[in-house]
Parts: C-alpha cells; sequence; structure tokens
C-alpha cells in the first residue's frame, strides 16, 4: 500500500450548504475538525477530543501544534531549509512521547522491559531506538500499516540528478525502491526515521571526526529547493504518527 495522501497540504474542506468549496474557512472549529476525523476514518468528534484532552497532555499538543504551524509557516516563506528543524523536533518529541504513550495503552510489556528501563536511565538515541521499535514490533500503529510505503520524487526540482545522487548515497540501505530515470524512490514506513535521522546527521549535524561522508553545500547546491521536496515526504510521514498518536490517546 503506497501513502498517496500528501498531508503536507491541509485538506479543502467542503461546505455542507450545496456542497461548494469553501474558499477561506467559514465553518466552525469543532465542525472543521468533524469533517476531517470522518475523512480520515478516525472515530472520533470534536466533543469527543475536547472531553478528552483538556486534561491529558494538553502542553504537549500544544507545542505539535506549534511545531507543525512554524513547519507550515516556513514552507510558505520558502524557507524550506529551515522548516526541516520543526520537523526534526516534532520527530525527536515522538521518539520520547510515544514510548510513555505505549506504557500507558499497551496490555504486553513482555519484551520492552530492558527497553523501557534504557529510555529511563538515559544515554545515546536510547528513545529513538525504542521509539522505532515500537512502530515497527508492535500494534501501536492502527490507523497505517507497517507495509505502508512512502514516495518521493525530484523529477521537477531544480537539481533531479544531484538530489537523487543525495539520498542514494546517503540511505541506501533504507531504500526500498529506486527509479534513476524518474528521480524516485519509495521508503517503507518503518525505515523513514533512518532516512531523516540520516539527512539530518550529515547534513546539520556534519560531525567532522566520526569519518562518515557528509553532505556539502556543493553535493546540494540549493538547500531549500532540495528540502522542498524531502520535507514534504517527512511531513507526511509524521503526520501519520501524529494521527495514530491521536487515536490512541484519545479514542
Amino acid at each position: 500500500y503506497m501513502q498517496y495522501e500528501n498531508y503536507t497540504v491541509i485538506p479543502t474542506i467542503s461546505s455542507p450548504i450545496d456542497d461548494f468549496v469553501v474558499p477561506r474557512q467559514t465553518l466552525s472549529a469543532s465542525k472543521s475538525l468533524d469533517l476531517i476525523c470522518t475523512a480520515y476514518g478516525l472515530d472520533i468528534n470534536s466533543r469527543h477530543l475536547a472531553n478528552r484532552l483538556n486534561i491529558k497532555n494538553i502542553a504537549f499538543y500544544s507545542d505539535l501544534v506549534l511545531e507543525f504551524t512554524h513547519y507550515f509557516y516556513m514552507t510558505n516563506r520558502g524557507s524550506h531549509s529551515s522548516a526541516f528543524i520543526f520537523l526534526y523536533r516534532i520527530f525527536e518529541r515522538f521518539a520520547y512521547a510515544i514510548p510513555l504513550l505505549y506504557t500507558k495503552l499497551a496490555d504486553q510489556y513482555f519484551g520492552t522491559f530492558n527497553d523501557l528501563k534504557n529510555l529511563l536511565i538515559g544515554g545515546t538515541d536510547k528513545e529513538l531506538a525504542l521509539f522505532k521499535k515500537l512502530i515497527t514490533t508492535t500494534s501501536f500503529l492502527e490507523i497505517y500499516t507497517q507495509s505502508t510505503s512512502f514516495g518521493i520524487s525530484f523529477a521537477n526540482s531544480s537539481e533531479p540528478t544531484k538530489f537523487f545522487k543525495i539520498i542514494e548515497k546517503h540511505c541506501p540501505s533504507n531504500i526500498e525502491s529506486k527509479n534513476a530515470i524518474d528521480k524516485t524512490f519509495s521508503f517503507k514506513l518503518e525505515e523513514m526515521p533512518n532516512v531523516l535521522v540520516n539527512i539530518r546527521n550529515r547534513f546539520f549535524h556534519y560531525k567532522f571526526g566520526e569519518g562518515q561522508s557528509n553532505i556539502t553545500i556543493k553535493d546540494m547546491g540549493n538547500t531549500d529547493d532540495f528540502f522542498k521536496v524531502f520535507n514534504k515526504v517527512i511531513c507526511s510521514y509524521l503526520s501519520v504518527i501524529t494521527l495514530n498518536i491521536c487515536y490512541k490517546d484519545i479514542k
């Protein structure tokens, strides 16, 4: 199953009157939320959401909204390199929050004791490792399956060959399929954290002493053009996780 939904674009909501598209959002916030939940198959509504979230993790969800808002704001300005930073901040929040949510909701803790202990003790990448394990080996994902794939195409970008080579070089083991002619890739859901972290580490983190090949400005050229395309698939992935977190937390 290919994840064709583009969650980087806020869906247009039709008015219930004569079913015409509202050029500006004239529906109430609660009605808009009800329509979005229905459109994405979520068995919740605005009243349910308000009753459940007003006393639970409100700070987490408020921060999450602000991070996504800043991402869309920077994207709208064309500052796609800067917009990526907010996507990574969202990802890091998930890496810590999802294990905690899992411990609260799971009815089977077998096989996760040492992972949870390491998360509480701390250490390098402990939360990221547990996040990836919970996403790929448990039933945390309910709305989407682990066979979901995410596609990315550089065909219409300013430097399709250059951008294609960056992904090909720095995420080789994470690629499900690729087409050098069309300049496209697909990644399984379980590999998306690695794709995100690899690009972040090789370009933004840029550890000279690690002896790894980093992404230089010369390699990438126009950074905003690269991240304009790359951010879309990352935002779609994070939106899938967001929907699952909300569904798990409030159902």
